[in-house]
């Protein structure tokens, strides 16, 4: 039986809110980063969960990107079955370990996100003749012969990044009132 004084109710929210993020990816390809060039020219969404992008409007399709995401949606299924499994039963012997895996995941798409589009975006502006912005927008000038075209760019996160962000600290916050759980459950 399941007593509610003793559910870890931040893992429980960590493992809706990452169900929804998990659901906004299945349904509708929900970016956390975008990257827009100019008035249609071009267009990049990503995200762990989802990597899409538009140049010219043909898709740009990189086959191991699809089983990246794949694999990061598989990623966030198994956490979110973690992190409801040690919320419901956090006393059982196993539930240290499920937030051990659960609390971790959203954390480390979040970081890995943003690590790996500094980087890119760093690498776009060493090897091309422009500058991407990791964040905000900017004015890029091309030359074609001889003949200079402004190309605005801006990049910006989407509020599901946010709600990632939400979901990170939630099971931050699992993790550790999971302690306070466990020394009530001694006393």
């Amino acid at each position: 039986m399941v007593e509610l004084r003793k559910l870890n109710w931040f893992g429980i929210a960590s493992g809706v809110a990452a169900a929804v993020l998990l659901l906004l990816s299945i349904a509708y390809a929900a970016p956390w980063w975008q990257l827009s060039i100019a008035e249609g020219l071009g267009r990049v969404d990503v995200s762990p969960l989802d990597i899409n992008a538009q140049f010219l409007g043909l898709d740009v399709e990189i086959p191991i990107l699809w089983y990246l995401t794949l694999s990061g949606k598989l990623i966030m299924l198994a956490a979110i079955v973690a992190l409801f499994a040690c919320s419901a039963f956090p006393e059982n012997r196993y539930a240290k370990n499920l937030l051990g895996y659960g609390y971790k995941r959203p954390l480390i798409m979040v970081v890995v996100l943003v690590v790996i589009l500094i980087i890119l975006t760093a690498l776009v502006g060493l090897i091309l003749p422009i500058k991407v912005p990791f964040l905000g927008g900017q004015t890029t000038t091309l030359t074609f012969d001889g003949a200079n075209v402004s190309v605005p760019i801006s990049a910006s996160f989407t509020w599901v990044f946010w709600l990632a962000v939400a979901t990170a600290a939630l099971a931050l916050l699992a993790r550790v009132y999971h302690r306070r759980i466990a020394s009530l459950a001694k006393a």
